[in-house]
């Protein structure tokens, strides 16, 4: 439990706080500490894990509220991060900005993590009235692309993400569950009101926490219609944390209270 090293990201950076205060979650890859820096320049960090020596910024312009995630894209493992002004890729070694789309919200709120599909494509959304679209990234002749496949405002990520399971995107368009076709970015359908919540997919279900009563929520990811198989009050008030599900155990929180369910295949049902 003793500190080895610390350090202060926006004295590094010489950056300011973001309006909301910075949100993203550090991310470790091979002996790199990845993380957001704030408002600034240079807003992604790379710092040695061991010690907490920065090793390169990022000059990724100012921070947005998403985590940067390692994902492999065009064929090159990279840093995929969406910043104030829009996706971006960055390369592990050096943090060159490798290709961005821009993708602007209001009070530069984007919040919403990308989707990674199929390592060639990057879905994006956002809330605020701006929509979603999908990304081709490309790496052809020595130059890196993000071409726009489709657009629209069939889904609007507040702050949840969607996810993607077999060929469709479930999702919280603002408060309303919904299914787009990952393909062309049709509606497939549009179901009940589950607030400004939290969204996670578990072997072919969708496990919601209701933003704002706090229930919990077990959906089919199905696409051709949404099928809630239960829903339960499982904190009583509103929560905007994320939720967390760990051998067989979901761990939900708001600001007051913190609750683990058991949701194994063996655990005893729960009836309200």
């Amino acid at each position: 439990g003793a500190i080895l090293w610390e350090a202060n990201v926006l004295s590094l950076a010489g950056n300011s706080n973001l309006a909301f205060g910075m949100s993203a979650s550090p991310l470790v890859v091979g002996d790199l500490l990845i993380v957001a820096a704030g408002n600034g320049a240079h807003s992604v960090l790379a710092l040695n894990k061991a010690n907490g020596e920065v090793v390169w910024q990022s000059p990724a312009g100012k921070g947005a509220y998403t985590s940067p995630m390692v994902t492999v894209l065009g064929g090159e493992k990279q840093i995929l991060i969406t910043s104030a002004a829009g996706p971006m890729g960055i390369s592990l070694a050096g943090g060159k900005v490798l290709w961005k789309f821009p993708w602007e919200v209001s009070h530069d709120n984007n919040i919403a993590q990308p989707v990674v599909i199929d390592g060639e494509r990057v879905f994006i959304s956002a809330g605020y009235g701006k929509g979603c679209a999908m990304l081709a990234i490309i790496y052809e002749n020595g130059q890196w692309l993000a071409e726009e496949q489709w657009r629209n405002r069939f889904m609007k990520n507040k702050f949840s993400s969607s996810v993607h399971l077999d060929g469709h995107l479930y999702g919280l368009d603002d408060t309303v569950l919904a299914c787009l076709d990952a393909e062309t970015g049709k509606r497939r359908w549009k179901g009940d009101r589950y607030g400004y919540g939290q969204l996670l997919l578990a072997d072919g279900h969708l496990v919601i926490v209701s933003g704002e009563k706090g229930d919990l929520a077990l959906v089919k990811a199905l696409p051709d219609e949404p099928v809630e198989v239960a829903r339960i009050s499982a904190l009583g008030a509103r929560t905007w944390n994320h939720p967390v599900i760990v051998n067989g155990r979901l761990l939900i929180r708001n600001a007051r209270t913190m609750a683990c369910y058991d949701i194994s295949p063996s655990a005893e049902p729960v009836r309200q």
